[in-house]
């Protein structure tokens, strides 16, 4: 499921806010099957869902208001439908270090997101509708975090190793960190970084890593001089068979 294409989960509007939505049982993960899914629900359960985060002006020196010294402070929109400048993204040299960076961060291994992913395959023709269930079937066995953003230049003048020690997932009960045990880059065809996939174990001689009862996970990643710093409410990572990841 780790397709070029998460290039574009990230829309001309840019990633909706935590919480501007009130999930709940209406939501497209909990009434209806994804084989039913529209396009409308692919791009929320990619973009505004339990299990998407959009973490807006990351490091940088920058203000985001006012004058910038990189030609405004409007989102703009590139062609084709690729994505704009997001919130917090000013002007056009998005690479300058000193621009705050808009990162998206999806838990990638849940099975609504590689649905999601499935579905909207089917939805643009990517992928033969009758080879869809086949696609989401195998579970990737770990926890698997994907952060992206327009300009991902950081990762792309580090190589994956680097990241290594970067990023942990933190459960707020029992305040254990995990380490990655793989930093895995998308790119797109010519080289660039789209992607960033940090594997992390999913059992222990316990048994899962995480479950219900830690009631809430914390991502970290250090990238450059800012920090990428988000949750996911363990409560809400659910769908009709329970528990999420």
């Amino acid at each position: 499921m780790k397709k070029p294409w998460m290039s574009l989960v990230l829309t001309v509007a840019g990633v909706a806010t935590a919480g501007a939505l009130a999930f709940g049982g209406d939501t497209p993960w909990m009434s209806k099957p994804y084989q039913e899914w529209t396009q409308k629900d692919v791009t929320q359960i990619l973009q505004d869902s339990p299990w998407a985060k959009s973490i807006p002006n990351v490091g940088g020196t920058l203000s985001q208001h006012g004058n910038t010294g990189l030609g405004g402070t409007e989102p703009t929109a590139s062609p084709g439908g690729a994505p704009g400048i997001l919130p917090g993204e000013h002007g056009p040299d998005l690479s300058d270090d000193r621009t705050p960076k808009t990162y998206l961060v999806l838990w990638w291994s849940a099975k609504t997101v590689r649905e999601a992913a499935a579905r909207r395959e089917v939805l643009t023709g990517q992928l033969p509708a009758d080879q869809m269930d086949k696609s989401v079937t195998a579970s990737p066995g770990d926890y698997e975090v994907l952060v992206q953003g327009v300009d991902m230049s950081i990762f792309d003048r580090r190589p994956e190793q680097a990241f290594m020690d970067k990023a942990f997932l933190q459960a707020k009960s029992s305040k254990q960190k995990i380490a990655p045990t793989k930093v895995e880059y998308l790119k797109d065809s010519n080289g660039n970084v789209t992607s960033a996939i940090f594997h992390f174990p999913g059992k222990q001689a316990g048994g899962q890593v995480f479950t219900a009862s830690d009631k809430r996970i914390d991502f970290y990643c250090h990238v450059g001089d800012g920090t990428i710093r988000t949750s996911f409410d363990l409560s809400k990572t659910t769908d009709q068979q329970g528990l999420d990841l």
